[in-house]
């Protein structure tokens, strides 16, 4: 194998030791994390609140009006046979208010979303019994995490590749400039290289409790400048032996 072979195969290691490092050290304790706090919501939804039984047009409430409970966060879900918006005034955000004919969802302090079940149409009418919602939203919560996990390691992976050739091209303009003899491909495996250090420290700042965002900025631009510099010293020292 020759040189470029070689480079390609150290390239894929080092991307295959950084998903690794992800899904171990950031996405699985993350996933965990949201895993744990979502069996508390769903788990504090008690057996003895009402039965909706979503019909065409509306829903009904079978059993004991009015009722409510509370989830960990403070929010609260109401049922009442009557009830108007004012009621969740004095309540948490994201607090729930069901009537037969209106739902009230709490956004925030002065914004209440009302949602009109007149009109609404269902294939089959059915029971939602308080066993159904928490299978219901275990599944729900199941689905979104996998698509989650996904999602972040994808652009992880992106991320990665992305910030490898935006440095590599600055250093490419670099190389130009200087009359330099370095290749794009032999940048680009350098910018890889080193940004694999500077990925390590990425998850060191996360271990030290600085916000995810602040991280991957100090990742981002700490990277591409010293990348710069370090291309720059490389280039003055090829200019220097060849002036010798």
């Amino acid at each position: 194998m020759g040189s470029s072979e070689y480079r390609t195969i150290i390239n894929l290691t080092l991307q295959f030791i950084f998903i690794l490092s992800i899904v171990f050290l950031l996405i699985a304790p993350l996933a965990q994390k949201i895993k744990t706090i979502s069996e508390n919501y769903i788990n504090s939804i008690p057996d003895d609140i009402p039965d909706i039984y979503i019909r065409d047009g509306g829903v009904d409430l079978e059993g004991s009006l009015p009722s409510r409970f509370y989830f960990p966060n403070g929010s609260v879900v109401l049922f009442m046979q009557n009830a108007s918006r004012e009621i969740l005034s004095p309540e948490n955000r994201f607090s729930l208010l069901i009537t037969p004919d209106l739902l009230y969802f709490k956004l925030s302090e002065n914004n209440i979303i009302t949602i009109h079940f007149k009109g609404l149409s269902v294939d089959e009418p059915g029971d939602l019994t308080p066993k159904m919602l928490r299978s219901g939203a275990e599944k729900i919560v199941s689905v979104l995490l996998r698509l989650g996990i996904l999602f972040l390691l994808l652009l992880f992976v992106i991320c990665y590749n992305v910030i490898a050739v935006i440095a590599a091209g600055l250093a490419s303009i670099l190389n130009t400039i200087f009359n330099g003899e370095l290749t794009f491909h032999i940048l680009i495996f350098t910018s890889s290289c080193l940004l694999f250090i500077w990925f390590s420290i990425f998850l060191a700042l996360q271990y030290m409790e600085n916000a995810l965002v602040d991280s991957f900025f100090i990742l981002f631009f700490g990277y591409v400048i010293s990348f710069l510099l370090f291309t720059i010293i490389m280039l003055v020292r090829m200019k220097f032996k060849r002036t010798r």
